[in-house]
């Protein structure tokens, strides 16, 4: 089974947090 739809937004919105922290 493959979960790439679920992981990539996972994925989106550490980066977001991880932006916004940096910021």
């Amino acid at each position: 089974m493959r979960c790439q739809p679920l992981r990539r937004a996972l994925w989106r919105k550490v980066i977001m947090k991880a932006i916004v922290d940096l910021i």
